[in-house]
């Protein structure tokens, strides 16, 4: 195999990463890693064969993701967080994976396939606190919690809520009641007399910032990957924290240079001429472009890395090719390999150029560009 361009996924630095969040858990909390949106870019069935030893369970945002992970071979329990079209229900069921339920309906798609199968389904209960995505509101989920206890074949295995400000270590108020609403669902099924063994709250920000959170599981994200949730909890995390954590990057994207050529000073370089050379200039053309996951907003301010020197992008990012001011890069040649996001481009500072966010920039890499499992 030859690509074009592939992306170099560090064992070691998602086995550092686990090992620096499982550091600061309380004791018994179980661990997640959430691989959902193609492990955030990352490899799905790649980044799970070299964490599955090492985390309780996996989560997902689709049943197609779970699936994939269980053609794979992959034997953690695996909690699907996003909607599953009630049609489907059977084969959650039949694979024994863990569905996120907010609706009665869904329940009962559960339950009946379960019970057709003289198994049990086991769910999830999403729980409304704030964030106003997926969720039974909280004042309504005791009432819930109670019907679906009822439910033949049907076991209600967790509850949960996601909080809409964790990365904001600024002020915490909304937080608070986030916390607030959910504790007051805990206390109904207490006083209800309903054992749901996994409550949890925290993902990657909130496991990392506040660990009065942690619950029974923590769902860890984007830590996972060695990226920031935001610049203030890496702040909190690094400059104020008295136990400083560090995260590891864990992608490398590279390509290669296929074609090198002079153009004149006073040229005009790619779509809509709007790079004009200021010199006798040496471009060059890598194999990767907006379809690839490379923003078109890099265009005329994005920077590669070849033979450690940095190499501006010239003109506009095209679909599947990108030109390069190589002037400067000594001994460059066709062949050569070009990095566009790794430790000396990483993707906060990508991020910036193109006016968006970390998860972004990683997870929308085309999924068909190879993912390379790398020490």
């Amino acid at each position: 195999m030859d690509p074009l361009s592939w992306i170099e996924v560090s064992r070691g630095a998602l086995h550092h990463n686990i090992a620096a969040v499982r550091g600061r858990l309380s004791q018994g909390t179980s661990l997640l890693a959430v691989l959902k949106a193609n492990a955030y870019g990352h490899g799905l069935q790649v980044v799970a064969r070299s964490i599955a030893d090492r985390v309780d369970w996996l989560g997902v945002n689709t049943l197609d993701e779970a699936l994939a992970l269980h053609n794979a071979g992959i034997e953690l329990p695996i909690l699907i967080m996003g909607y599953t079209p009630a049609s489907r229900a059977e084969e959650v069921v039949r694979h024994g994976f863990r569905q996120v339920v907010f609706d009665q309906a869904s329940a009962e798609a559960l339950a009946a396939r379960a019970a057709a199968q003289n198994v049990t389904a086991y769910a999830h209960v999403k729980i409304e606190t704030g964030t106003y995505r997926l969720g039974v509101g909280f004042r309504d989920a005791p009432a819930f919690l109670r019907r679906l206890n009822a439910l033949p074949h049907f076991q209600v295995e967790g509850i949960y809520t996601h909080f809409a400000t964790a990365e904001d270590t600024a002020d915490d108020s909304y937080f608070q009641l986030q916390r607030k609403r959910f504790g007051e669902v805990q206390r109904a099924l207490q006083r209800d007399g309903i054992d749901v063994p996994y409550q949890h709250v925290a993902a990657t920000a909130a496991a990392l910032v506040a660990p009065v959170a942690h619950g029974s599981l923590v769902r860890l994200g984007i830590g996972l990957y060695g990226l920031w949730p935001s610049l203030d909890t890496q702040i909190a995390l690094t400059e104020r924290a008295p136990r400083p954590l560090t995260l590891r990057p864990v992608m490398q994207w590279k390509t290669r240079l296929v074609h090198v050529q002079r153009v004149p000073r006073g040229e005009t370089v790619g779509y809509g001429r709007t790079h004009r050379t200021r010199r006798d200039t040496l471009t060059g053309v890598i194999p990767v472009g907006y379809a690839d996951g490379y923003d078109r907003k890099l265009s005329n301010q994005g920077a590669v890395v070849i033979r450690g020197r940095q190499a501006a992008v010239i003109g506009r990012v095209m679909m599947n090719m990108t030109i390069l001011d190589v002037t400067d890069v000594a001994g460059v040649q066709v062949g050569d390999e070009v990095t566009l996001l790794g430790a000396d481009l990483p993707a906060e500072h990508i991020a910036t150029h193109v006016g968006t966010i970390n998860y972004e920039i990683v997870s929308r890499i085309n999924p068909l560009v190879p993912r390379i499992a790398a020490p």
